[in-house]
């Protein structure tokens, strides 16, 4: 069995010129965002925000050798 050495928390974010949200979602969203990041940093937990969904399943599919 391989065992896994790091682990990755995948996001979907916002584009941050998005017109479906406000700057205040936007900004909360980001915000939210940089606490994980920060919280990954001290855990060996690699933070990676997407705006594209596409882009993090080929992220998935990748580490799974698809």
């Amino acid at each position: 069995m391989l065992m896994r050495r790091s682990y990755e928390l995948l996001l979907w974010v916002p584009p941050k010129n998005s017109i479906a949200y406000s700057e205040r979602q936007l900004a909360g969203a980001y915000a939210a965002l940089s606490e994980l990041e920060e919280f990954g940093d001290k855990h060996e937990l690699r933070v990676r925000p997407f705006e594209n969904p596409e882009a993090a399943a080929d992220v998935i599919l990748a580490a799974e050798g698809a």
